[in-house]
């Protein structure tokens, strides 16, 4: 959740002790990765430490982004997070543990122009939960569900092939191994073994 009432833009797990889920006064977010602990037993929201991606999310459809160049593939979900604004959410079939591929597809529905650019990172995006609001607006904004259809569900085969896109794993190869030194060298020597892995298997 992130507090809209303290004025900071940050963002931690949910335990009961945060408050109550339906707290308006609360922006609430999802992501559509699962992740690991790291060597100290902390989870954070971050690439290294994914284990699975359940789906892909585009962002700003109806305002930055036409939201009928969606209609040859409808998505699984439909949040208004603003007026007239949407995230649209595909889920996979199967939890995807193929992070390269995950991320080259995140690229190529960027690079397709069917989001906003800043969409990126497979799992890591934050998605907004449909009973909290958007704290970006004067008055925050509810959002809502628009639709919800869980039951449609998406290889990534079958994304790449119902928008006719193209997957470059290198691009997302490319853009792991340009990490500003600082945060590498912050990571412990397992972490960095477990980059280096993630890359060689990419």
């Amino acid at each position: 959740p992130f507090d809209d009432r303290h004025g900071k833009w940050s963002a931690w797990p949910w335990f009961p002790a945060v408050g109550a889920a339906d707290d308006a006064a609360w922006n609430w977010y999802f992501t559509l990765g699962a992740f690991r602990p790291d060597q100290g037993g902390t989870y954070r929201r971050r690439r290294g430490q994914r284990d699975a991606v359940q789906g892909v999310m585009l962002d700003d459809l109806g305002t930055k982004v036409d939201a009928a160049k969606l209609a040859a593939l409808p998505p699984s979900i439909w949040v208004e997070t603003s007026a007239g604004n949407f995230q649209a959410i595909y889920l996979f079939r199967e939890p995807v543990t193929d992070f390269a591929t995950a991320d080259a597809l995140q690229d190529a529905l960027l690079t397709a122009k069917l989001s906003d650019n800043g969409a990126t990172g497979a799992g890591t995006r934050y998605c907004r939960m449909p009973f909290a609001v958007n704290g970006k607006h004067s008055p925050p904004h509810q959002c809502r569900l628009a639709e919800w259809r869980p039951d449609r569900r998406y290889t990534i085969d079958e994304i790449v092939q119902g928008f006719g896109l193209q997957l470059h794993p290198a691009r997302a190869i490319r853009r792991t191994q340009a990490t500003r030194t600082e945060l590498w060298d912050g990571k412990s020597p397992a972490e960095q073994a477990r980059g280096i892995q993630d890359l060689r298997s990419a």
